[in-house]
């Protein structure tokens, strides 16, 4: 945005007219689907299948754990 937009006050909402828009709808009504498909699968079968499931060792939890502090901690820039 350039500096006379700034004073003047005349911001353009793109996030507004991107999600009121009519070819914004179907991705956000599919979008909200999967969600709750994910939703019903977690209160259901999902929640008996996961406590199936063996938990990591530590060795592996410990590497994890450091992998996601990595991933916190280095600076992310597009090389463009």
């Amino acid at each position: 945005m350039n500096r006379s937009s700034q004073e003047s006050g005349n911001t353009i909402r793109l996030a507004e007219r991107r999600i009121f828009s009519q070819s914004f709808q179907p991705l956000y009504n599919e979008g909200m689907g999967l969600v709750e498909q994910a939703a019903e699968y977690l209160d259901s079968r999902g929640r008996t299948e996961a406590k199936k499931l063996t938990r990591l060792p530590a060795r592996t939890a410990g590497f994890l754990a450091h992998l996601r502090e990595a991933f916190a901690v280095t600076p992310w820039r597009d090389k463009a």
